[in-house]
């Protein structure tokens, strides 16, 4: 999945530009975490009729920042898809350039379904 997000458009209620917003005008890394979590759980939706589960592990490794008005890519892929485990890849870039902004892993129970 391929995601074109405006971090600008995230500012548009004062209650979440507060959120979302650290004191240096760029983007909270706890934000940054929540994407990859949503955005993991999006991709194996994408595979599975199922719902997607349970988060296991979020791992995230930030090299830069996102900056208020700057707008950024994020490429959510699953790199591994078995009967109850998926892990999923999210890189966060940003679009000026392609510099990576943070890198994140997800990993996730996918329920078995049910066959009554």
């Amino acid at each position: 999945m391929r995601f074109l997000l405006p971090f600008s458009i995230c500012l548009l209620i004062s209650s979440v530009y507060c959120l979302i917003k650290n004191d240096n005008n760029s983007m909270r890394q706890g934000a940054s975490a929540l994407l990859v979590d949503c955005l993991g759980h999006a991709a194996v939706k994408t595979l599975t009729p199922s719902s997607t589960g349970v988060s296991l592990e979020v791992n995230v490794s930030f090299f830069d920042a996102a900056y208020l008005d700057e707008e950024i890519e994020i490429d959510s892929n699953v790199l591994r898809m078995g009967k109850t485990i998926a892990v999923v890849n999210v890189e966060f870039r940003k679009k000026s350039n392609g510099k990576i902004i943070a890198q994140g892993r997800l990993t996730t129970y996918v329920p078995v379904s049910s066959k009554l």
